[in-house]
């Protein structure tokens, strides 16, 4: 390596060809958000050995919401989905190989996966617990569902002692406040009121997007057949007649890789839970944030199935479908994400 200046030894070609020397002699650390929450007590939920006589699909909402790979319901409210990718977002001082000391580190890449859920006529509960059943119906309006990955290039750079205005300090910001910032920045350019027909003029945004692919379930692989609609119908008596779908929609898997290779500065902030053993909350005031999203323009014809047929009575089971049986139209997605890093 050539000899350079203090300036010089910042730049990308010199940095890389350092992180290349150093990588077979410094260990690589890896923090991953699943093995934390789990160390955190939050565990991921098991199918009871004996299934539901009437089908219902408990694990998509018995999971606790703090283990990423339980399903978690995307609700039909707004447009967009934030994935927190808390392994970056939040690291806790320690000696332990997903852990780090000092107040800095050197992150490598960034590895996401997400795993979506396209509705399937299955009968859900809304909550854990719940004495309620819902339908959860196969999309048949228009609805596309797009998984967005970029840069949030604006950091939240709370102040270290002034809490002037509506501003948080250092220590007194927690995840939510993180999580918060980036749906803000995020936001504007996934907001539903826009019209795909106008033209919008070219500006610098917040904001940098590293892949965007729509999300559509490979029914060519379906098991046997092609999933159909589910049409309910009734004999001369106005009794109702069963008519179940046939075939199944595959799940949707994707994962997007973020190469860093940056010095990242942690400040300490507020704790997540003082009954857990990984409750520090180290987060990246001043630098890029990553992020990863479900957008879903169309939330409002999936929302439509829930308030056009209020139904009042819980389905029978998964094959009988009634006319006034409670109905909803949702996805639900798991994820997982893991910071490969190095603090030495």
């Amino acid at each position: 390596m050539k000899k350079v200046s203090k300036r010089g030894a910042y730049k990308k070609g010199v940095k890389n060809q350092m992180i290349l020397r150093r990588a077979p002699i410094v260990e690589t650390l890896q923090r991953t958000s699943s093995i934390v929450a789990s160390r955190n007590g939050h565990g991921v939920y098991k199918m009871p050995e004996t299934q539901d006589p009437n089908g219902i699909q408990t694990h998509f909402t018995y999971g606790d919401p703090q283990q990423p790979l339980n399903w978690h319901i995307v609700p039909n409210d707004d447009a967009f989905y934030n994935i927190p990718l808390s392994s970056f977002l939040r690291i806790q001082r320690g000696l332990r190989t997903d852990e780090f000391t000092g107040d800095q580190l050197t992150a490598k890449w960034l590895n996401t996966r997400i795993e979506v859920n396209f509705p399937n006529g299955e009968i859900i509960q809304p909550s854990a617990g719940s004495t309620e059943t819902f339908r959860n119906m196969t999309i048949q309006e228009n609805y596309k569902v797009y998984a967005i990955w970029g840069y949030v290039t604006a950091p939240l750079h709370a102040p270290v002692a002034d809490d002037s205005g509506d501003r948080k300090v250092i220590s007194e910001i927690t995840q939510q406040d993180l999580t918060d910032h980036i749906k803000s920045q995020i936001k504007p350019y996934f907001d539903d009121n826009y019209d795909p027909l106008s033209f919008t003029p070219k500006a610098t945004t917040n904001m940098k997007i590293e892949k965007y692919i729509r999300l559509k379930p490979p029914l060519d692989s379906s098991i046997p057949t092609q999933a159909v609609p589910v049409q309910v119908t009734t004999d001369s008596e106005g009794t109702n007649l069963p008519l179940a779908p046939h075939g199944s929609i595959p799940n949707v898997m994707r994962s997007h890789s973020f190469k860093m290779n940056r010095k990242i500065h942690y400040e300490e902030g507020k704790p997540v839970d003082s009954s857990e053993p990984d409750k520090e909350n180290n987060f990246p005031n001043n630098s890029w944030l990553p992020f990863c999203i479900l957008y879903c323009p169309q939330f409002d014809n999936a929302n439509a199935v829930e308030n056009s047929t209020p139904g009042t009575v819980n389905p029978q089971n998964k094959y009988t479908y009634l006319a006034n049986e409670r109905r909803r139209q949702h996805l639900f997605v798991r994820w997982n994400d893991q910071l490969n890093y190095t603090d030495s």
